[in-house]
């Protein structure tokens, strides 16, 4: 039986602000710097607003993430690509005593999540393959990176991620849905003629991206989530816990995958922490075999 008054995930969100820390960047180019009138075109208050709520939209997803995993704690994590810690601001205030990784092209933004937050410098390389990491993590937080590069390297990430993953460890990544198709008309992602390539694309085999005007290498991409979750099924080491569409910041679809090989035998699972167990669980300290006998 779940423990009454026992922590859940839930509670991090809850917790994790007395220990926040608010310092930001000056360098940091997730900080919308944008005159009075835009932002009040696209309905933001203020950059600090919108900076820390999308923050804390990653962090709700991490938690949704280990609700559905049956988690109560991450004690190692990467954040590839971190910045200037938007994210892991929230991470490192959320799991304090964390092993935290900040992996990032940007070697500031690397640098100052080191010093701000405590967290491993890693300076990442436009391949996964040349990153230079072979440690597992429990969790890999991944936002806003395969939103921008086309789909070979979409698939590569994947997979160098989904390795890189501890047994039963999570990879929450986002990805530019369906409803993106839609959100381009009011808020371009890219010019109209790039656009309209992509959008073929995505009518044609689901998958569409276009570089960025003088950026090779680094544009737009938006993937359907059929053609996610078939690149998923590649994988028989992970199980597709989750597929949320605008799951992050109602913007971003978020893909959760758990490193739990997906054919794995009924009744070999892990024992199911204590918050977790209704009254009759069979992984429960003590449980009696299904059809013993007894009253």
């Amino acid at each position: 039986m779940a423990l009454f008054g026992a922590k859940t995930p839930l509670d991090l969100l809850r917790d994790y602000r007395r220990r926040l820390v608010t310092e930001v960047s000056p360098d940091d180019q997730m900080v919308l710097r944008f005159d009075d009138a835009t932002m009040a075109r696209i309905g933001e208050k203020s950059w600090q607003d919108q900076y820390f709520r999308v923050g804390e939209a990653a962090l709700r997803t991490v938690v949704r993430a280990m609700v559905l995993a049956e988690k109560t704690d991450i004690a190692s994590i990467l954040d590839l690509p971190c910045g200037h810690g938007r994210v892991l601001r929230m991470l490192r205030a959320a799991f304090p005593s964390a092993r935290i990784a900040a992996c990032d092209l940007d070697r500031g933004g690397v640098d100052f999540c080191a010093r701000t937050f405590g967290a491993v410098p890693v300076y990442s390389e436009v391949e996964p393959a040349a990153i230079p990491l072979t440690e597992q993590f429990e969790l890999i937080w991944c936002g806003s990176l395969l939103t921008h590069v086309d789909r070979r390297r979409y698939a590569a990430f994947v997979d160098w991620f989904v390795d890189r993953l501890a047994p039963e460890g999570l990879l929450v990544f986002t990805n530019h849905g369906r409803w993106s198709l839609d959100y381009h008309r009011t808020y371009p992602y890219i010019d109209e003629d790039r656009f309209q390539a992509i959008a073929a694309e995505v009518a044609s085999d689901g998958f569409g991206y276009r570089d960025y005007p003088h950026q090779p290498e680094y544009g737009i991409s938006i993937a359907l989530p059929s053609w996610v979750v078939r690149l998923v099924e590649r994988r028989r080491d992970a199980t597709l816990l989750a597929y949320h569409e605008r799951g992050w910041g109602h913007h971003q679809d978020v893909v959760v995958l758990w490193k739990k090989p997906i054919d794995v035998p009924p009744g070999l699972e892990r024992p199911r922490p204590a918050i977790y167990r209704g009254h009759h669980d069979k992984f429960a300290p003590g449980a009696r075999p299904e059809g013993a006998g007894g009253t």
